[in-house]
């Protein structure tokens, strides 16, 4: 803006300066007036300006005339005064030619002079005024002795100087009028006197060298007011083109500011849409950091899980045939049955862990929220504390596609914590079901969702709250704010990956001392919730030949002890390739084949096809403590 600024000031500056340049230049080229050597009109391409040059004459004197108006009726008739004393004898007419003709007339005059249109005609009635009092003159010097007759000459000479001079004639007019009054005076000047010879001479002599000087004077004057005029016409002009300059720098300088303006208001705009999009960046960026972050930590939790599994399922099986052997109510069977306690709590901590990673088993179908929500109320109401008051309002009966068991997790989950967010004092926990249409926008900050109708579970407690500063890593695993040995920090992890995994988002409100509150959106099904499941039936044993192939040794062990008391005859090999080996030789004794998936060497599913091309037909069953699906 500040150079836009000094370039046209310095183009304004040179804009004066060639202006300037013109006017001098101009006033150089005119320095001869354009006007007729004789007559003072203007002339050439300049003619037009005679018209305009008379109307401004006239403006400009048009009081001197009035004035020489009554200057001229107070002489004449002042004059009157001493011609009574002088000659009374020709009184009469003298007062008829002074007051009876010649006053009248400049009376007349006066009065025209307020007229409109007197301006075309003032010059030439003035000539006129001019000839006759000095007609009047010639008249009444021929009436009086020749001795006289001389005051009556000065009277004539005094008209020639009042038309040429005072009364400001234009130089054509006042010409006219003075050779007409010397060609009058030559006429009839001396008709009646007798004056010798010389005397006449010396007069027309002296008159019409005094004509000549006035005519000079009238001529310099004149041409000096048209000269005047003409340099103001031509200041005028060039005035008027540098105003029209200004004009059009004013209005460049108008589009030029209004171009910056708007060329500030894009940049501003830019500028917003730039910050906009640093801000969607990071928050994009954030996002991914945070999936890389679970996806590492469910790659990792997949893993232990599945080594964990192998282990514990050891632990469980065996301690369920110490079970069946153990006397009943003795204390063995008592410690056997904690142990399966423990146990079981263990398998639940792995399905955890699995539903974090996103690799446990889902078994998708209609579910009606509102039952899965009663459930997890009635076992929350004979859970927590009395102090605590459960509050539900359902507003919706919405049907989502997903798994019952997880999305009941997620609301003991979220129930417990918001519990033990309002220890020990209690308070309220409020659950909602409603439904609400999510728009894009609500999409775009929360990927892996989709616009449309969603299911709004929302949990909302009056306990401690979280601070700010946290808000962003509670879902993080294995973060957690409670005291160390409370809690193993999965808890919302899971919650989160159940959501995520249901093409949900869950969102999270808090603040310190005010409570909680957690808002989850579930995509509605169209789908009808089925009906209940059947009881599984009865285990039947059997003779048939049982190959168990499986890298712990203690899982083959419980196979062969489960199996074996059901019937069967088990053979383990906790090696694939001694089991292929054991199975190219024995295949037609060998009636089923139960693997691990996962194995040194060689994997349950490579160890199925190589059984598969020694026979076609045989069964066999693979097994994981991870969710894999076999290709």
């Amino acid at each position: 803006m500040l150079n836009f600024i000094v370039q046209n000031c310095g183009s304004t500056k040179e804009l004066f300066k060639k202006a300037r340049t013109r006017y001098l230049s101009g006033l150089t080229r005119e320095s001869v007036l354009p006007v007729s050597r004789w007559s003072l009109v203007f002339s050439g391409k300049y003619a037009g300006l005679e018209d305009q040059y008379r109307q401004c004459y006239f403006e400009r004197y048009v009081g001197h005339i009035r004035d020489c108006h009554w200057l001229a009726i107070l002489l004449y008739a002042g004059f009157g005064l001493l011609d009574l004393y002088l000659f009374p004898e020709q009184a009469v007419s003298f007062l008829l030619i002074r007051l009876g003709i010649i006053c009248p007339l400049f009376l007349v005059g006066l009065v025209l002079s307020y007229r409109s249109w007197y301006h075309r005609i003032w010059a030439g009635m003035l000539a006129f005024y001019v000839l006759l009092t000095a007609a009047g003159y010639v008249v009444m010097g021929n009436m009086v002795p020749l001795v006289h007759y001389f005051g009556y000459y000065v009277g004539v000479v005094g008209c020639l100087i009042f038309g040429y001079a005072y009364i400001r004639l234009p130089f054509v007019h006042a010409t006219s009028a003075g050779w007409l009054v010397f060609l009058l005076y030559l006429v009839f000047g001396n008709h009646a006197a007798e004056a010798p010879e010389s005397v006449l001479v010396n007069q027309y002599a002296y008159l019409a060298g005094f004509n000549l000087l006035l005519m000079v004077v009238c001529y310099t004057r004149e041409r000096a007011d048209r000269h005047n005029f003409f340099l103001s016409f031509l200041l005028a002009a060039e005035k008027e083109k540098v105003s029209l300059i200004n004009e059009g720098l004013e209005e460049t300088v108008k589009n030029r500011t209004l171009d910056l303006e708007l060329a500030n208001a894009q940049l501003n705009r830019e500028i917003e849409a730039h910050k906009a999009s640093e801000e969607a960046k990071e928050n994009l960026a954030k996002q991914l950091r945070q999936a890389q972050k679970m996806e590492a930590m469910g790659t990792l939790a997949g893993g232990i899980a599945h080594d964990f599994n192998n282990i514990l399922g050891s632990i469980m099986g065996f301690a369920e045939l110490a079970i069946d052997e153990a006397t009943p109510g003795g204390q063995q069977h008592r410690n056997l049955e904690e142990v399966m306690v423990a146990g079981k709590r263990a398998r639940d901590l792995v399905k955890q862990i699995l539903a974090f990673s996103r690799r446990g088993e889902q078994s998708l179908q209609a579910v009606a929220l509102e039952e899965v929500t009663q459930e997890a109320r009635s076992l929350l109401r004979a859970t927590l504390p009395t102090s605590i008051v459960i509050e539900m309002q359902i507003k919706s009966q919405a049907t989502v596609m997903g798994d019952s068991g997880q999305i009941h997790q997620v609301l003991m989950n979220l129930g417990i914590n918001a519990a033990q967010a309002m220890e020990p004092a209690g308070g309220r926990l409020a659950i909602t079901l409603d439904k609400a249409d999510l728009q894009q926008d609500f999409c775009d900050k929360h990927p892996g969702t989709s616009p449309g109708t969603h299911a709004v579970l929302a949990i909302e407690d009056s306990g401690q709250g979280i601070a700010e500063e946290i808000l962003e890593r509670i879902f993080d695993p294995f973060f957690s704010t409670k005291p160390q040995g409370q809690g193993s920090g999965l808890g919302l992890s899971v919650v989160h990956g159940i959501v995520k995994n249901h093409g949900g988002a869950i969102t999270v409100r808090s603040e310190v001392q005010r409570g909680t509150t957690f808002t989850i959106y579930l995509p509605v099904a169209e789908q009808a919730v089925p009906d209940q499941k059947q009881s599984p039936p009865d285990i039947k044993g059997g003779r048939e030949h049982i190959l168990c192939v499986d890298d712990e040794q203690s899982l083959l062990n419980y196979s062969r002890q489960t199996l074996s008391l059901l019937g069967y005859n088990v053979i383990t090999r906790d090696n694939p390739l001694e089991a292929l080996e054991l199975f190219k030789a024995r295949h037609e004794r060998i009636d089923l084949v139960i693997s691990d998936l996962t194995m040194p060497h060689m994997s349950g599913e490579d160890l199925a096809r190589e059984l598969k091309r020694v026979r076609p037909a045989i069964p066999v069953i693979l097994c994981s403590g991870l969710d894999t699906r076999i290709s």
